[in-house]
């Protein structure tokens, strides 16, 4: 699979939603429900491009995309971040990717630490962001609520040097 690495357009909200409606519809890999979907594509690419990076992973279309967005006030130096990838294209250096690009935009704009929240039950979200790097620094106890069900949030933080 050949990718291209690029800053997302509003275009590309309809891939977005199409891979975040099969993510919620899998279980267990992100806390957004289906009723976010659309205010929380269209409210995000173009802020986060402004204020912190938003990029694809495209094939002959979106197969995935990570963004990553400043925290407020005194702690702007650090951005959270988010990966997501369509099911039947994992494990092709997606991820990989999409951070490699991801990491060098956090740099030039003057990112010191990156951080992620991943649910406590998400086994692919886990093991990636530790292969990028990023180590355990705590867990909020049951602190999502998911179809009733409380899931907790692995913090992970990456210092970027």
């Amino acid at each position: 699979m050949t990718l291209t690495i690029r800053t997302a357009t509003p275009q590309d909200a309809a891939d977005i939603r199409t891979i975040l409606t099969e993510l919620i519809a899998l279980g267990g890999l992100t806390a957004l429900k289906l009723d976010q979907i659309e205010p929380y594509v269209t409210s995000k690419i173009e802020d986060y491009v402004e204020n912190g990076s938003f990029i694809v992973a495209e094939a002959d279309h979106v197969v995935g995309f990570q963004y990553l967005h400043p925290y407020p006030g005194a702690s702007a130096h650090v951005g959270d971040i988010a990966t997501f990838a369509r099911r039947d294209a994992r494990q092709t250096g997606i991820g990989r990717a999409l951070f490699e690009q991801t990491s060098q935009i956090a740099a030039a704009k003057g990112f010191h630490k990156i951080t992620a929240r991943i649910r406590g039950d998400n086994s692919n979200g886990l093991p990636y962001y530790a292969r990028m790097g990023f180590r355990e620094v705590g867990v909020y106890r049951d602190h999502t609520q998911i179809d009733g069900k409380l899931v907790d949030q692995v913090l992970m933080e990456l210092i970027l040097t």
